[in-house]
């Protein structure tokens, strides 16, 4: 004998059975049809015509299915910026659909197979970490703190995420990369960090203002400098880097529109940054510190004799003496070899400080230049700054050439993105050798060049 349903019950489970049976119908009608237009789409997409190519890929908002996902992701190698903005676009339309996300999982995970194709991932990953569903958001997160960060580029992948939706500079670009800072890279990586930094400054002001103050502390040092200054230029508020006030005048002004007009263009340098941000960690031949984690790299090479180099030694017993205690540093002292004070990174306590002091006092000058061997050594710390002094040209070293020296240098930090900041000790007249090669390597490293005559 069956007992009946109650009434109420039995008719919520007919609604819902009908409603299901009317989602199904309608989903076996959409992928009928886009089975229907999928050749010519296609072909579309295959068109030696940009506006073809543009005009598919509208069309294929319109079938949020796995299938037009896969033909959206393969116009990521398009050579037409418009073309993969326009991909981007569409995939964002059609990311709150499982099998879609789904099928965006499986592209990502394939093209992380390949050691060349491990790029490809990027714009599923950025689709997947704008989905409003919760399952796809957690299975990005866990593709991108496992598969991703142990991938052999999987900087690369990051770091060019950030710089591909800041490179498109749109609202929608903020979720992905305010979501990104909850990855295992960015916590571990300064490269991903200040990536994510950067490409935050070129999305509009109103809707990135609030994420960027909510990751100022998860940015920390150069990349939390860098936010600080930027939401200082724009808001006009002078908070510098305390975070508490950011967020204070966050909340007191909510409801508030924030200006608007002309997206910014990415902060790719320093400057200015002295102006607008005071340091909490001291001053270097007053360029401020800002860094967690720094190098200072001294040249002990012959022509460094007399004043100069008792001046530089005092200079740089000061700036360490001024570092937080919770900053990590380390001395890197060249001439034709390259001598470093300690083999990692220590706390800037009372001891060290000293030991410091005692190491740089002991130093003599003698010998050449081998700028580019200091400057590979440096690059070998995970630091976020180098301040790098002289007062010549390279004269010695794996690579002599100034301008092979920045073009290395700047191709080793491209990931990484380290300020380098120069110091010139009378590098001679404006536009010398030495003079045009410290302002080069500073712009090219997002740092900044001080002469001192």
């Amino acid at each position: 004998m069956h007992r009946r349903l109650p009434p109420l019950l039995a008719t919520a489970l007919t609604i819902a059975s009908v409603v299901c049976g009317a989602w199904a119908a309608r989903a076996q009608h959409l992928h009928e049809r886009f089975d229907e237009m999928r050749p010519a789409l296609a072909r579309q997409l295959r068109s030696q015509r940009t506006d073809e190519r543009l005009s598919a890929l509208k069309s294929l908002q319109h079938f949020p299915t796995a299938g037009a996902a896969a033909l959206v992701h393969g116009c990521f190698d398009d050579e037409n910026e418009a073309v993969r903005r326009a991909a981007f676009a569409t995939l964002h339309e059609m990311n709150n659909v499982q099998e879609v996300c789904d099928e965006l999982i499986a592209l990502a995970e394939a093209s992380l197979k390949s050691r060349e194709d491990a790029n490809m991932a990027q714009p599923a990953l950025a689709a997947l970490l704008s989905s409003e569903l919760p399952l796809a958001r957690c299975r990005a997160q866990m593709l991108l703190d496992q598969k991703v960060a142990s991938h052999p580029r999987g900087s690369e992948i990051v770091v060019g995420l950030a710089d591909n939706l800041g490179a498109h500079g749109e609202a929608i670009d903020i979720l992905p990369l305010a979501r990104l800072a909850n990855s295992r890279l960015f916590a571990e990586q300064f490269g991903v960090r200040r990536a994510v930094a950067q490409a935050l400054t070129k999305t509009p002001l109103a809707e990135s203002t609030p994420v960027m103050v909510g990751m100022l502390d998860k940015l920390g040092g150069e990349a939390k400098a860098d936010a600080a200054a930027y939401l200082t230029r724009m808001t006009g508020q002078r908070f510098g880097m305390d975070t508490e006030r950011w967020q204070g005048w966050l909340a007191a002004t909510s409801g508030t529109p924030l200006p608007t007009g002309e997206t910014p263009a990415r902060l790719t340098a320093t400057v200015q940054r002295a102006e607008e941000v005071a340091s909490e960690g001291g001053h270097y031949y007053g360029m401020p510190i800002y860094a967690n984690k720094l190098l200072f790299v001294l040249d002990t090479s012959g022509s460094m004799q007399g004043a100069r180099f008792a001046a530089a030694k005092r200079e740089l017993v000061q700036a360490i003496a001024g570092l937080r205690s919770d900053v990590k540093f380390n001395i890197i002292a060249f001439n034709a070899s390259v001598s470093r004070w300690q083999r990692h990174l220590v706390n800037a306590d009372v001891t060290h400080k000293k030991l410091a002091e005692l190491f740089i006092e002991g130093l003599s000058p003698q010998a050449s230049t081998a700028t580019y061997d200091a400057l590979a050594a440096a690059l070998e710390y995970d630091v976020e700054a180098i301040y790098f002094l002289t007062d010549g040209a390279p004269t010695g070293g794996q690579i002599v050439a100034p301008p092979a020296i920045v073009q290395s240098v700047s191709g080793t930090n491209r990931l990484r993105r380290i300020s380098i900041y120069t110091i010139g000790l009378a590098p001679g007249e404006p536009g010398s050798l030495t003079d045009s090669f410290l302002q080069a390597l500073a712009a090219q490293n997002l740092g900044t060049y001080r002469r001192v005559d």
